[in-house]
């Protein structure tokens, strides 16, 4: 296995998991670090590199140039962190896998690997239609009558199911611009999301399973135009939905080659999406 390091210019102390919110790397430990002093890290200067001991081999733990790729996290102040990763150490999805991962779909995104997108909005093919419901972690609490209830989305996963709603009516209101029928077939929609809005998301999403951020998911390669939207589109279930319109085409058309009259090429469709947590 092998993991990502970081390196905080000007420290001379260890690093606690404490401090970390404040270095913006709160999302990057979930357990133990393990720091090292070095005389000179990526800015030339003092500092200390420090990594997650589960994921990185300590002999790796440290500052070597000619052996380590380096970029500094763009949008610090003062004292921008550096992000880095050992050569010929190639990060795996499992390197940065969190400790409860959500189940999901796994998406190929632009790095060549697979990862594991979590879904929100689930999908239910119930043979004549498709059923949503949310497939996230739901609060129990009490009804008036004192007895246990399912309540809504954990407070932990409503921004995830926000933006599960939000794309899923996006995905609703566009024009479907093509159903190809077969092994590969596909439904392809035009989502009238904006560039940034797509990958704020799709991190967001991805983020859910892994120990990542922007810079993580910079550093790594991992979004090009079309994985951020996949990532989106697992994430609202739409393998369910997809293999679902195929049935129903494949349906249509072998009805269509006994029934008299014209054949039907209306594609199905899925159901009304909500905007709130049921």
């Amino acid at each position: 296995m092998s993991g990502l390091l970081y390196y905080i210019p000007g420290q001379t102390r260890a690093i606690k998991l404490e401090q970390l919110p404040e270095l913006g790397l709160a999302h990057a430990f979930e357990g133990r670090l393990t720091p090292r002093e070095v005389s000179r890290g990526p800015d030339g200067d003092r500092g200390v590199v420090i990594a997650d001991p589960d994921r990185l081999s300590e002999h790796l733990l440290g500052y070597w140039p000619e052996r380590q790729t380096w970029h500094k996290i763009p949008g610090a102040a003062d004292k921008p962190v550096w992000l880095g990763s050992p050569h010929g150490e190639r990060v795996e999805p499992r390197d940065l896998i969190r400790e409860t991962p959500l189940a999901g779909h796994w998406v190929h995104l632009a790095d060549g690997q697979d990862w594991l997108v979590p879904v929100a909005r689930g999908l239910a093919d119930d043979e004549d239609s498709l059923t949503w419901y949310s497939a996230l972690p739901a609060a129990v609490t009490l009804d008036d009558a004192g007895n246990w209830t399912r309540g809504g989305v954990v407070a932990k996963y409503q921004q995830l199911w926000q933006i599960a709603c939000d794309w899923w009516d996006a995905v609703q209101a566009a024009p479907v611009e093509e159903v190809e029928d077969g092994d590969q077939g596909t439904a392809r929609v035009r989502v009238r999301f904006s560039f940034e809005n797509v990958c704020d998301a799709a991190l967001v999403a991805l983020a859910t399973n892994y120990r990542l951020n922007k810079a993580e998911v910079a550093f790594l390669g991992l979004f090009d135009d079309a994985c951020a939207r996949e990532v989106l589109m697992a994430l609202v279930d739409w393998p369910v939905a997809r293999e679902f319109l195929k049935k129903k085409l494949a349906a249509a058309h072998a009805g269509s080659s006994t029934a008299a009259g014209p054949p039907a090429g209306t594609a199905a469709t899925g159901p009304a999406s909500p905007t709130s947590p049921p």
